[in-house]
C-alpha cells in the first residue's frame, strides 16, 4: 500500500474525507508511504531494488472497495445471529 491508496476508494468519490477517515479507523496500514520514500527505506537498509511491482492498480483498488458493499447481508445476519453465515 502506498499514499496513493486512499485515492482509489470507491467510497471515497462520494462520501469524500468522512469515508476516508472511517476506513483509516477499520483498516491498520501503518506506513502509507510514496514509492520514493519505500525505496529509499529499503536502499538504506542495505537491500538493491531490482524490481517494484504494485499491490493493486488504482481501478482494481475501487472495484475492491466497491465489492464490500456485496458483504453488508453477510454484516447484518452477523449482528443478529452473533455468527458468521
Amino acid at each position: 500500500m502506498t499514499d496513493q491508496w486512499e485515492k482509489s476508494l470507491f467510497g471515497s468519490k462520494i462520501l469524500g474525507k468522512v469515508y476516508v477517515n472511517w476506513l483509516r479507523k477499520k483498516q491498520e496500514h501503518f506506513n502509507l508511504f510514496s514509492e520514493k520514500k519505500w525505496k529509499s527505506r529499503f536502499e538504506k537498509s542495505g537491500f538493491t531494488i531490482s524490481k517494484v511491482e504494485g499491490y493493486v492498480s488504482p481501478k482494481n483498488a475501487l472495484y475492491l472497495d466497491l465489492l464490500h458493499y456485496f458483504s453488508l447481508p453477510s454484516l447484518i445476519s452477523y449482528k443478529l445471529f452473533r455468527k458468521w453465515s
